[in-house]
């Protein structure tokens, strides 16, 4: 495991619920069809077949029925990480864009 993405775990501040909902990951034109495993106020973890760079700027987008939400905002990665051979794990965060995960 990289150092930078222990760090970022061990300062988690935001809740994180877990949701596990089929969403759209959109960088440059090209859209990707993802996995939001989970989601807090400030970012989320998806699982993706095709891996992106760290500070890669990236619209994210999917149906959290969970939450009677639709989410649609613009994150930047924060680590990705091969799950397995054809998965790889991402954190996007939201940065100033808080998310309200309300119903």
């Amino acid at each position: 495991m990289k150092e930078g993405y222990s760090l970022s775990r061990s300062r988690r501040v935001y809740p994180r619920f877990k949701v596990d909902s089929f969403g759209f990951l959109k960088r440059e034109g090209v859209v990707l069809p993802i996995l939001i495993r989970d989601i807090s106020s400030q970012g989320a973890g998806v699982i993706s077949k095709m891996s992106l760079e760290r500070g890669a700027l990236v619209e994210v987008s999917g149906d959290l029925s969970l939450f009677n939400f639709y989410l649609s905002t613009q994150g930047r990665v924060v680590y990705c990480l091969r799950e397995t051979e054809n998965l790889f794990r991402m954190g996007i965060d939201f940065g100033f864009r808080k998310i309200v995960l309300a119903r």
